[in-house]
């Protein structure tokens, strides 16, 4: 509990979440002047003890201050770090002291940014109105300006900084809660607090308290994908409200947006709502990543986290359409068992992607699930449901100032208010500021305010015109970085000119590592304060310039850079550095494309997928003349790990820069094609696969003839689908001539023969020509064996394949040393237990059975069973 002092002014803090915040039901805030006769002491304890009454004994645990505060140390150590930081709820008493108080009103505006981190705004905090304040209640209402102004006047509080625009929004936020008014009761004195009348009240707030903490822990269960809460947000206060009023209804299909230029805030304010009304979403808040999304089916598909993975069968995930039913009725299941549901649809670069059309297949689950969307691009022409967020106000920007870089004197304070209008509340510009400060103990408001300029700016006309006020923020981001960046040390500047060709949101540390390391080795040497490197981004994230991706895998190995920071970045480098980071960012992503194709533990790679994906399409969006061949080995990784929902839209971009739209399509178009394909194949969709085979084949056959070894390979992919589809008299003739192109490039005894005997045998044997197909097994276990040299990798198997065939003519005699020798190579190869179980044990578990060594199948049996 504490009091408001008249004392002096208290610079702002950077309020921190504790690792207990629990630690009181109860922070009590209120004015000094106001327990002259100890009648809020009184109050409290009274409180406490009906609480316990109401709980059956459960203790209500609140902060109490009563000391003089003497600095601000104290003030952020004892009162916020050990009261209102560990305080789940907030009690407010209302006077024109209170209100008069800076220390009550810096409290209270603390406990707004707890009430966002515990995802309760508006619920979190209760006003007891004790003392009339001068039209506060009147009606009608007085405005909360005046009412600011008949308390200066009464308290004579004329000379603080910015008082009146300060005590007006605590007016405005005060009427917003449900006030308890106990005026009556407190001008009795202390006797009154036993009157029945007052234990109604205590009761209800005793009832209150209990309902509204259990808000708090149901809010904090809240399923979620959201980054953690910024605690450097401030101000937005009017417009997080307004997005809740216009999202909390219960029309069917609640879609809401936020648009505005580059650099405001929208992404901010959106991660915020979720934030401060998780408790109105117990279904869960997700995050789906809309830039250069052209289609929501694949915007859902790619959720960050992927928070319905074990609600989606792997069938499912084979086919786009199938997966975005599934996320369907995963977000069905969770609106119907817990309640309503958020999805933030972030940065959405394409308008088609907030037509009905597209949205109809979200808001057809009804008006429990809310839609809030991000855009710098215009809203639909229905925007009802939209905000347009502006600059920040001067009172926001400069609590922005305050919060990274205590304002004590009135020399800072003049010198702030300068930087403020210089800035025009663009909030990127605001912090990028304010980092500085915080960065540079010795720098000056006063100075920084001087060396920005911008006096020439128009910003009269900003009002008017949209492309007016981005070029103004872009001169006001250029004036800020100037000396931020002239401050840097050469190696930090040069990992920030690195970063700025890198996807912003997916800017890979340890591939920055690597490429400072080349121009700085020295960052790699253990130095007298620890490691350099990590001194290194330390000091970018400090100063603003780099931000933590807010991920438990990834947290520690992306950061993300403002597009706006990377714009300028690569602005101010000459035609030669622009020229070799691109060179060099190219061969770091050829040397990761190397170490990738050979790694062996997917578990431990697969977080580079993310920035290498977002790197092609960053590419692909510039033009960049290797977008498609980045973009395609991107989807390789995808396909071979089986995440078809993340290769697929790569491989459809692939084909279509390689189709070349307007001229003739490029070299590697037939490749991409049936690259495409097999994925189609490998989920299924056999259907749409082949027209694909076909069109490849065309082309290879009329651009390289007949005969090529790349038209082999298209006849076997196109026969190996025909088989499939239980074609298998199409499927025949194509194998042969597979088969025969190959032997005049190759010549009888090369691997790719092997390989074209190998689906020809197998096509024989499923028509049931064992006979025909009995040279072919020899002939590829033959050419697999390698006389001379080390046997190819696919040895074992051409032998259990040719042991299989051996065994359906019943001449177990004959497979079983074929099974043996491949038994014995998969054991060297993969260890004497045979992860997988590769078919060769299995097969040889069959054998053994069928010559009746039940001893001997038997564990092989259960090996297979246990894998």
């Amino acid at each position: 509990m504490h009091r408001g002092d008249d004392g002096p002014s208290f610079p702002g803090m950077e309020p921190y979440m504790t690792r207990d915040p629990d630690t009181y039901d109860l922070f009590v805030s209120y004015a000094r002047a106001n327990n002259g006769d100890l009648w809020v002491k009184r109050f409290v304890e009274e409180l406490q003890a009906e609480h316990k009454r109401f709980t059956g004994g459960r203790e209500l645990t609140y902060f109490w201050d009563d000391e003089r505060i003497p600095t601000f140390s104290h003030f952020q150590t004892e009162v916020f770090n050990n009261g209102i930081a560990r305080s789940r709820l907030f009690l407010a008493f209302v006077s024109p002291e209170y209100f008069a108080s800076e220390v009550c009103r810096r409290e209270w505006k603390a406990w707004i940014d707890q009430e966002i981190a515990k995802h309760i705004l508006c619920d979190g905090a209760t006003p007891i109105y004790i003392v009339e304040v001068p039209g506060f209640l009147s009606k009608p209402p007085m405005d909360e300006h005046e009412v600011a102004r008949e308390v200066a006047r009464l308290c004579d509080v004329s000379t603080q900084e910015r008082f009146e625009s300060s005590a007006a929004s605590l007016v405005k936020e005060f009427r917003r809660r449900q006030l308890e008014v106990v005026l009556p009761f407190y001008q009795v004195g202390v006797d009154a607090l036993r009157q029945a009348d007052l234990k109604q009240v205590l009761e209800r707030l005793a009832r209150e308290i209990d309902e509204r903490s259990q808000l708090v822990r149901q809010a904090a269960e809240s399923e979620n994908t959201v980054p953690n809460y910024n605690r450097n947000f401030t101000g937005r206060l009017e417009e997080l409200l307004e997005l809740r009023s216009r999202l909390a209804n219960d029309r069917t299909g609640v879609i809401c947006g936020i648009h505005g230029l580059g650099g405001i805030g929208k992404t901010e304010l959106a991660y915020t709502y979720a934030h401060a009304f998780a408790g109105a979403y117990p279904g869960g808040r997700f995050i789906v990543r809309c830039e250069r999304e052209s289609e929501l089916l694949w915007a859902l598909i790619r959720m960050e986290r992927d928070p319905f993975h074990d609600e989606i069968r792997e069938e499912d995930r084979m086919n786009p359409r199938a997966h975005f039913a599934a996320i369907q009725r995963a977000l069905q299941r969770r609106i119907d068992e817990k309640g309503p549901v958020l999805l933030i649809l972030d940065n959405v670069t394409d308008r088609n992607l907030l037509t009905r059309q597209e949205l109809d297949g979200l808001t057809v689950l009804g008006p429990q699930l809310h839609l809030l969307a991000t855009t710098r691009e215009p809203p639909p022409a229905d925007d009802r449901n939209w905000l347009k967020l502006g600059e920040l106000t001067p009172d926001d920007a400069y609590d922005l100032l305050d919060k990274f870089r205590p304002i004590k004197t009135d020399a800072d304070r003049s010198a702030a208010r300068e930087i403020v209008r210089k800035l025009g509340g663009f909030a990127l510009a605001v912090e990028l500021v304010a980092a500085g400060l915080r960065a540079h103990p010795s720098a000056t408001y006063a100075g920084v305010a001087e060396g920005l300029g911008l006096d020439d700016l128009d910003t009269l006309a900003e009002d008017r015109d949209v492309e007016l006020r981005q070029h103004n923020h872009e001169k006001r981001l250029q004036a800020v970085l100037g000396p931020t960046l002239a401050a840097l040390t050469p190696e930090q500047r040069r990992v920030l000119d690195l970063s700025a060709f890198l996807p912003p949101d997916h800017v890979p540390l340890p591939w920055l590592r690597e490429l400072a390391l080349a121009e700085f080795p020295e960052l790699a040497q253990p130095g007298k304060w620890g490691d350099p490197w990590q001194a290194l981004v330390r000091e970018l994230e400090r100063r603003a310039l780099i931000m933590r991706v807010n991920d438990v895998v990834l947290g520690e190995r992306l950061v993300r850079v403002h597009r706006l920071v990377q714009d300028l970045l690569r602005a101010e480098l000459s035609t030669g550095d622009l020229e070799e980071i691109s060179h060099r960012v190219l061969a770091q992503v050829r040397a990761r494309n190397e170490a990738l194709e050979s790694t062996t533990n997917w578990l431990e790679a697969r977080w580079e997928l993310e920035p290498l994906t977002a790197l092609a399409q960053l590419w692909d969006e510039t033009g960049h003349d290797q977008a498609a061949s980045l973009a395609n080995q991107a989807a390789f990784y995808w396909h071979r790990l089986a995440e078809w929902t993340r290769a697929e839209p790569l491989m459809r971009r692939v084909v279509d820069i390689l189709e070349n739209p307007g001229g003739e399509p490029f070299s590697n178009y037939s490749g991409a094609l049936n690259n495409f394909a097999q994925l189609l194949k490998a989920t299924n969709r056999l259907a749409e696969a082949e027209p694909l085979m076909r069109r490849a084949l065309a082309i290879d056959e009329a651009s390289f003839g007949p005969e090529h070894p790349d038209v082999a390979r298209d006849l076997n992919n196109l026969a190996h689908l025909l088989q499939a589809t239980n074609r298998l008299a199409e499927a025949e003739p194509l194998y042969r001539r597979a088969l025969a192109i190959d032997e005049a490039s190759f010549g009888p005894e090369h691997p790719h023969i092997a390989r074209d005997l190998n689906n020809l045998a197998s096509l024989l044997q499923a028509t049931n020509r064992l006979a025909e197909a009995e040279p072919l097994r020899r002939r590829v276990v033959d050419i697999l064996e390698n006389p001379g040299g080390e046997p190819f990798s696919n040895y074992s198997g051409a032998l259990n394949n040719f042991a299989q065939l051996l065994k359906a003519t019943n001449r177990l005699a004959e497979a079983e040393p074929l099974m043996r020798r491949a038994l014995a190579i998969d054991e060297a190869s993969f260890g004497p237990e045979i992860p997988k179980s590769p078919p060769t044990s299995t097969t040889w578990a069959k054998l053994l059975q069928a010559t009746n060594r039940l001893a001997e199948a038997e564990p092989l049996y259960q090996a297979s069973a246990g894998d």
